[in-house]
């Protein structure tokens, strides 16, 4: 999971640790950081969109059958599950700014920034999951394909 953490980019790493830091504030019920925590999770997902343009996007496997047929890329399901997954985030994210016209305060609340807090991280974790597998998957098949050629 270490070695994944270099496909992470600047926003996201920016972000994460702005979120970390204020999450840290929030448990001490500092106001201040409940912004700074909002800020974070922005980047973040700013940072998402760009690391789905990074690796989320089906790439070659440099087999003519299986890219010809969109069905048999091999990063097909894997650019669409992290795209899910970040459309998802920011609806959740979105739910709670809409809420507040309901319930005053909620996105300043500690149960709310909690659960931001934690789904934020789970999220990250999946989509560098899914990176890794997928990048030893194709990897794989192209260190096989050099084999065959020799």
């Amino acid at each position: 999971m270490v070695n994944s953490l270099k496909r992470l980019n600047k926003p996201q790493i920016i972000g994460v640790i702005i979120e970390i830091v204020s999450f840290i504030g929030c448990c001490f019920n500092i106001d201040a950081f409940k912004n700074w925590f909002w800020i974070g999770t922005g980047l973040n997902m700013m940072g998402t969109i760009y690391f789905i343009d990074a690796w989320g996007r089906e790439g070659k496997t440099w087999f003519k059958k299986l890219d010809k047929k969109r069905d048999k890329n091999l990063t097909r399901k894997s650019s669409e599950l992290i795209f899910f997954l970040a459309i998802a985030q920011t609806m959740i994210i979105c739910l709670v700014f809409i809420a507040e016209f309901w319930w005053k305060d909620f996105s300043k609340q500690f149960s709310t920034i909690m659960g931001v807090f934690i789904m934020t991280m789970v999220f990250l974790v999946i989509i560098l999951m899914i990176v890794e597998r997928t990048f030893k998957e194709v990897d794989i098949i192209a260190t096989r394909k050099d084999k065959i050629k020799k």
